[in-house]
């Protein structure tokens, strides 16, 4: 079983939290939760999916010298049910999660009619309002780029007693991190010095902040390649 805090950082890392809209023909469009987690590392994932279910799907190669990445993907139930469960950990993805949940709770307040053949009866039109302003608003919060929203609460650190735990800084590096070790040359020495090094990547340096709080290091800043993308740290 993976530790519910080790999920949470790796969520925080690797992890999708929306709304999927499933356009209908002729009639409104449907929309589901959906958790997707991505990695490189097959394995992982699978380790993963026998604690939380869900279906793997190959995403395949975005450049020819990229290795294969994997996503878990749940949806609805499913994944309210993970959500639900570490949501009290996560710090980058804290407010998708909350507005999520909420969606989930509307909806299965909520009574679906269907027909005489089973299929579900269309919604009344305030209920397709709310919904497409839900999943505008959730869009919004996992924009990419310099005006994506900001959304690791400002509460969310406490400077006497940080919430980031050994297992979710585990489950952060193991999503965005990488253990190497640094080549260096030193003036007027001919050996090159090797040391270990651990680095974590983010474009929410709070997160980073609550990290280095209990645990260290330095954080670096690293502007963007490309003007569309957020500074990373």
């Amino acid at each position: 079983m993976v530790p519910v805090e080790y999920l949470a950082g790796f969520v925080d890392g690797e992890g999708y939290l929306g709304l999927a809209r499933i356009r209908r023909r002729h009639r409104a469009s449907e929309y589901c939760l959906r958790l997707s987690i991505y990695n490189t590392n097959r394995a992982i994932l699978e380790e993963i999916k026998r604690t939380t279910g869900g279906t793997m799907s190959v995403v395949g190669q975005r450049r020819a010298g990229w290795k294969p990445s994997y996503a878990l993907i749940l949806t609805n139930a499913a994944a309210a049910r993970v959500i639900r469960k570490i949501k009290p950990f996560l710090l980058v993805k804290s407010e998708q999660s909350e507005a999520l949940l909420a969606f989930d709770q509307r909806i299965r307040a909520g009574r679906r009619l269907r027909d005489k053949a089973g299929r579900l009866l269309p919604l009344a039109r305030q209920e397709v309002r709310f919904r497409q302003a839900f999943y505008n608003r959730v869009k919004r919060m996992n924009r990419k780029g310099p005006q994506g929203r900001r959304n690791f609460p400002t509460n969310a650190v406490s400077q006497g007693e940080p919430r980031v735990s050994a297992r979710y800084v585990a489950g952060f590096i193991d999503a965005e991190g990488s253990l190497m070790i640094t080549r260096t040359r030193v003036a007027d020495c001919r050996t090159p010095q090797y040391h270990p090094r651990v680095a974590a990547t983010n474009t929410q340096r709070n997160v980073l902040e609550a990290i280095q709080l209990r645990f260290g290091g330095i954080i670096a800043n690293q502007p963007p390649r490309n003007a569309a993308w957020k500074r990373g740290y």
